[in-house]
């Protein structure tokens, strides 16, 4: 694999990390489906361990999209 070629699945994993669906947060996050649904249309709210439990998913998500925007970044110069 070129260059050329490994960058465009950095950029192609980037586009996915950033839209996700909802299952695969949940899943990450250990909450069930129905559950963060429930949450997302606002007919339940998330306990603290809920809560909790959602950031540590969005913070890992957002991890690997740092990295993928610095070695794009990187790869730009």
């Amino acid at each position: 694999m070129d260059e050329r070629e490994r960058l465009g699945m950095v950029a192609q994993t980037a586009l996915k990390t950033v839209t996700p669906s909802m299952r695969e947060i949940a899943e990450e996050a250990g909450i069930a489906y129905s559950t963060l649904r429930a949450w997302s249309a606002g007919n339940r709210f998330p306990s603290p361990e809920g809560r909790a439990a959602l950031a540590k998913a969005l913070r890992r998500r957002a991890g690997v999209l740092e990295e993928l925007a610095g070695e794009l970044e990187g790869a730009a110069e």
